[in-house]
């Protein structure tokens, strides 16, 4: 699961319509943040409001930073479908953080007291 994320973090996508390369690692926004801070916000966000979560990552495709974030995070998902989606935003933070060079921070898998499930 975390190779897969720091996949996500580090790849690059082709755009072969335009012949244009796009790093997955930035995001066009009015704030211009990086895939990695997207991560590190939603998973703050997650953590502290885990019943809303979901529901305001599908509600708010508004925001560009979390519709991107979450959109590439799908393809994690797709290849740990046991995982839930709280704990793979949550922990997709955690990841992002240390690969900017924070500490590591140990995980607990399987987050309760909330409607999220896989």
């Amino acid at each position: 699961l975390r190779r897969d994320i720091i996949t996500v973090l580090t790849s690059q996508a082709t755009n072969t319509s335009n012949d244009a390369v796009v790093s997955t690692t930035e995001i066009a926004s009015d704030d211009d943040i990086h895939l990695s801070s997207a991560f590190i916000r939603m998973s703050f966000f997650c953590s502290i409001r885990p019943s809303e979560c979901q529901d305001r990552i599908e509600t708010t495709t508004n925001i560009d930073w979390i519709r991107k974030a979450a959109t590439a995070l799908e393809s994690v998902k797709l290849s740990h479908p046991h995982v839930s989606y709280l704990d793979l935003y949550t922990y997709a933070g955690l990841v992002a953080l240390m690969h900017e060079g924070g500490p590591y921070i140990p995980y607990s898998f399987g987050k309760r007291g909330t409607t999220i499930e896989s």
